[in-house]
């Protein structure tokens, strides 16, 4: 009876009804939007990450540390390198020279890391031909040649073909110098990272920096599943027993700390959205309820109990607020499955976006135990907002009530 009537009085006003329940809607709509396209972002941004930069797995010297310390190899034997090839969970590694340089052209000079590679198996783990987008890849003929991106060349006011000289420090500490020819502009999803690297060939490095053919600073590790990456750490463990062996999470805490607290940051901003709506519901509630003063101070004259009037105020409001929800979701719910299938093209702001690692296209995902938590939250925030209303409504006294003009 209480639930009949709660569901008339909502339909009385039906202007009104339904402007709350399309404030609803919107709400949650652009709550949930917005989670998923931050969701898509960091997302995005760490599968880039690991399959463009860091990998699944990096080996390294113990004491190579952030110095970067020339000195400071892994020695990279026949069997060792057996086992990489043919290991089943390794979709591609990378052994890699890394190396502090001066790169220098007649006009100016800057500092970078020199990042010495095998074409083929760079291209195997990170797609590094992918990102060359003008000039050639590096040429195996042509040991000398050099990938720098097109902010650098910009900086050195070079081109592609043009010499530059690169130094830096060898085994011995003496200060050692090499021209190469710029073979090639590359680009990636993260400005910063181009504009701090530059690839060349790692045998060529080595001769350079006096290390053995089999000494490289870094080797990474990509795989074909992330989940299985506890499952090859012993393996690795066994073949490279003196070297520090990193999963990605370790290499980059702060992009672990972000993933793991995005739940968290989630329901904060969901939380926000919920009691901005809480207002607009406590007072279109409140309006209600003093619009019909006369008529809850008949209900209880007739022998209507208070408990039942509070009840009706309560199942009210929760059911103008719920009511929404649905549509709210299944708006989202399309919007997000689109948007995530197709992506959205922010290309007009790529070079903001690739300063801080991010691509310019964006695929908005959410999982669905997300969507039940937030359903969750709204009924709790419909029923937190109708309280006010039901207790001002229990405060009438009937007398006074039937005489309200």
């Amino acid at each position: 009876m209480v639930f009949i009537m709660a569901w008339r009085n909502i339909w009385r006003n039906r202007t009104r009804s339904l402007l709350i329940m399309f404030s609803v809607v919107f709400g949650l709509w652009a709550g949930i939007f917005t989670m998923a396209f931050v969701k898509g972002m960091y997302d995005d941004y760490m599968n880039d990450t690991i399959r463009n930069y860091l990998s699944n797995i990096q080996i390294h010297q113990k004491d190579f540390g952030i110095e970067q310390d020339v000195t400071k190899t892994i020695t990279l034997g026949t069997e060792q390198l057996t086992f990489l090839k043919d290991q089943n969970l390794i979709k591609g590694f990378a052994p890699r020279t890394i190396t502090q340089v001066m790169i220098a052209s007649p006009v100016n000079a800057l500092g970078v890391n020199a990042i010495g590679v095998n074409p083929i198996l760079e291209n195997n783990t990170t797609g590094l031909s992918g990102k060359v987008i003008s000039g050639n890849r590096l040429d195996p003929t042509k040991k000398s040649g050099l990938l720098i991106s097109e902010k650098t060349a910009k900086k050195l006011k070079v081109k592609l073909k043009s010499k530059v000289v690169l130094s830096f420090q060898d085994v011995n500490g003496d200060i050692t110098s090499a021209t190469f020819r710029i073979s090639g502009f590359f680009k990636s999803s993260n400005s910063s990272f181009d504009e701090t690297n530059v690839y060349v060939f790692a045998d060529q490095m080595q001769k350079l920096t006096g290390l053995s053919d089999s000494a490289f600073h870094e080797i990474a590790i990509l795989l074909k599943d992330q989940k299985q990456q506890g499952e090859l750490m012993p393996l690795l463990k066994n073949k490279f027993p003196h070297y520090k062996i990193q999963v990605w999470t370790e290499l980059a805490p702060e992009l672990d700390l972000v993933i793991n607290s995005f739940d968290l940051y989630m329901y904060i901003f969901i939380g926000i959205i919920l009691l901005a709506l809480s207002f607009g519901i406590v007072n279109t509630m409140l309006m209600a309820v003093l619009e019909r003063v006369r008529e809850i101070g008949m209900l209880m004259a007739i022998g209507m109990t208070k408990t039942r009037i509070f009840f009706m105020i309560i199942i009210e409001t929760v059911l103008l607020s719920v009511a929404g929800s649905p549509v709210g979701f299944l708006v989202s719910y399309i919007t997000i499955y689109f948007s995530g299938k197709y992506g959205i093209d922010l290309s007009n702001f790529s070079e903001g976006f690739s300063s801080y690692g991010y691509s310019a296209i964006i695929y908005p995902a959410l999982g669905s135990d997300l969507y039940f938590s937030i359903y969750i939250m709204t009924f709790f925030a419909a029923l937190l907002s109708s309280l006010y209303p039901a207790y001002r409504a229990l405060k009438l006294k009937p007398v006074e009530a039937i005489r309200k003009i």
